[in-house]
């Protein structure tokens, strides 16, 4: 990419069309000459907003792209920080990294919190949960409150790690290891005396799980194949990724359990010509395969690495032992030659079960669909700012974000 002349041209103009990005236009506009090139792009977006259970908060995430020494791959680390006016504070690390000239590829997610969530039971029931005021989210942080919802606020430490080996070409197996604890679990809903019992005191006491403090720890079998074109803004390939966690009592976890993580990615360009007109979809999944998880712990929307499913939808807004989701995106350009300013279109859909209560995965849906803007920062990494605003039933949401969704 680079300096370079794209082949293509647009339709009504035979002027060649030179990609250009953010910097592009600023030197331009101070009539500067020159920049370096380089392999990587560092930007900082900042988080903002109030709600009842946080307060005010505020913060920023940083995120990096870059091509270690030796390989063709891109690679991603971030790192955010968010704190509020009621002493909560959320601090994590999300990396994916292909390392080795390209045959290690290492993907973490750390997480220490002091937090709250609102949360709404099991399963996804069209009866429950959807009537009254309906909730606004930024970035996956609820901003209002809602009549059925039940907030919990709660420590947390989380470490989830994978280390895979190329085997063959584009496909890599590994192992990981997990560490996920919650403490000092308040559950604000809660009140007994009067028989006001919330669902997660409800799940925790017929699941035989401490409703103030519970841990899962345990280790996972990881597979990995990934024939994208760009890490942080595919234009074309797939991405798939199965992982197998196994959480045994004498690693430290409550109670005996495995979970099941599937996730696939297909990007598609409409055009040879313009290749950020494409359309992309992506798939998600989740099971309970034995045991029982503390309630935190289970599958929910919002909780993948990146924490950018269920758009529209603040995070753990639907929770069971079994989860799905898909979404699909149809991304094109604005910015008739140069690529600076581009659009998306996305729709998407979420399924989850409570076994207990007889509903089952696929039973019902809930779906949600948006827009948004997509500017441009670093063509030679394909860094974005995002900026979308999604619809879902008695929901909406506001992102900014760097870098695709997916």
């Amino acid at each position: 990419m680079g300096n370079q002349v794209l082949a293509q041209t647009d339709s009504s103009d035979t002027i060649p069309c030179v990609e250009k990005d953010i910097s592009d236009l600023l030197l331009r506009i101070r009539k500067r000459r020159g920049k370096a090139n380089k392999n990587s792009f560092m930007m900082i977006v900042p988080a903002i907003g109030s709600n009842p259970s946080m307060g005010f908060f505020f913060g920023g995430v940083m995120q990096l792209a870059f091509k270690p020494k030796g390989s063709e791959r891109l690679s991603m680390l971030s790192t955010g920080i968010v704190f509020s006016t009621t002493g909560q504070t959320n601090f994590n690390g999300k990396s994916n990294l292909y390392l080795f000239n390209d045959k290690l590829f290492v993907s973490a997610d750390f997480r220490l919190a002091r937090s709250s969530e609102s949360t709404y039971g099991l399963g996804i029931d069209p009866k429950r949960g959807f009537s009254g005021e309906g909730g606004l989210g930024v970035n996956g942080y609820e901003t209002n409150s809602v009549d059925s919802a039940q907030p919990l606020t709660f420590s947390n430490v989380r470490f989830n790690g994978t280390a895979s080996y190329e085997v063959k070409d584009n496909l890599f197996f590994g192992v990981g290891l997990n560490i996920d604890q919650y403490s000092k679990i308040d559950d604000i809903s809660l009140d007994i005396p009067n028989l006001v019992l919330t669902e997660h005191f409800k799940y925790s006491t017929r699941e035989g799980f401490n409703p103030k403090t519970y841990k899962v720890n345990g280790w996972s079998l990881n597979a990995v194949y990934d024939t994208r074109d760009n890490l942080a803004n595919a234009y074309k390939g797939v991405f798939a990724n199965i992982n197998w966690r196994w959480n045994p009592e004498w690693m430290g976890s409550d109670k005996n359990s495995s979970l099941l993580y599937y996730e696939f990615r297909a990007f598609h360009s409409l055009s040879e010509k313009r290749k950020r007109h494409l359309l992309g979809f992506w798939l998600l999944g989740q099971h309970l395969t034995s045991g029982t998880l503390p309630y935190l712990n289970l599958p929910a929307v919002g909780y993948d690495q990146r924490n950018r499913s269920g758009r529209a939808y603040t995070f753990g807004r639907f929770r069971g032992e079994d989860l799905f989701y898909t979404e699909g995106e149809y991304r094109f350009p604005i910015s008739k030659c140069s690529g600076i300013l581009g659009g998306v279109l996305f729709l998407n859909t979420t399924s989850t079960s409570d076994r207990f209560k007889g509903t089952n995965l696929f039973q019902h849906f809930q779906w949600a669909y948006g827009t948004g803007l997509r500017i441009l920062l670093d063509k030679k990494t394909r860094t974005n700012l995002t900026i979308e605003a999604a619809f879902g039933r008695k929901s909406s949401g506001f992102y900014i974000n760097a870098t695709e969704t997916f």
